[in-house]
């Protein structure tokens, strides 16, 4: 009897690891650190997309087939990330490894996502330093929306304690964050005129060292 239940534990816990997912939900916090090595397919996702999700099951079976990790962002919880990598519609999928990125825009499905993983993407030349998710414009603007965010939670009380209309508060937010866009920008074009092209897994191994907090990573 007790030989049977155990048994059927191991059988349990085989088909729970079975059926786990090979997908990772990357974030704000993990992405960095995660794209940091190895070679990655990563997809930004909306949860309302019907492409994203009929693309779901596209990517599980990737995951299972191919020696290559595969991750989904949530675009509409990680907006700064979003911008980073100029994300304006769902799904919009990228492949990264040592070399860069390269945006994929084949089927999508998992036969074309295995042929670009292995031979497509080597015709492909990354995106370009000055569209590079890497770069300090599109890293500026990430930090610009990560802020926004962050000041917007606060816009119902400081109203409330105020007593200025929500509009009022919110309106005063736009032109601060146009303000802080304006500086970013300056800065941030300041900045690469003064830079040389990254190595790019490098750069993404110091950024996620560094932590949400830190500061732009020096490049040799």
């Amino acid at each position: 009897m007790r030989f049977g239940i155990a048994l059927l534990s191991v059988a349990l816990v085989a088909l729970s690891a079975e059926g786990k997912s090979k997908v990772h939900q990357l974030t704000t916090h993990t992405f960095n650190d995660a794209v940091s090595s190895g070679t990655w397919i990563v997809a930004f996702t909306a949860p309302w997309c019907g492409h994203c999700k009929k693309l779901k099951p596209e990517l599980e079976k990737a995951a299972q087939l191919l020696d290559v990790n595969i991750g989904t962002v949530d675009a509409t919880n990680n907006r700064d990330l979003a911008v980073r990598f100029g994300v304006h519609g769902y799904p919009t999928v990228f492949h990264i490894n040592e070399d860069g990125e390269v945006r994929f825009a084949g089927v999508r499905s998992v036969q074309a996502i295995r042929s670009f993983v292995t031979t497509q993407y080597k015709h492909v030349d990354p995106m370009p330093y000055w569209t590079s998710p890497m770069n300090p414009i599109a890293l500026a603007k990430a930090r610009i929306v990560k802020a926004g965010m962050w000041v917007a939670s606060f816009d119902e009380p400081i109203a409330d304690a105020t007593g200025i209309p929500k509009m009022g508060v919110q309106f005063a937010f736009v032109l601060l964050a146009l303000m802080m866009v304006a500086f970013g920008v300056v800065v941030a074009a300041w900045l690469c005129s003064t830079q040389g092209k990254p190595r790019y897994r490098d750069f993404y191994r110091q950024y996620a060292a560094l932590g949400e907090g830190g500061r732009r990573p020096h490049q040799d």
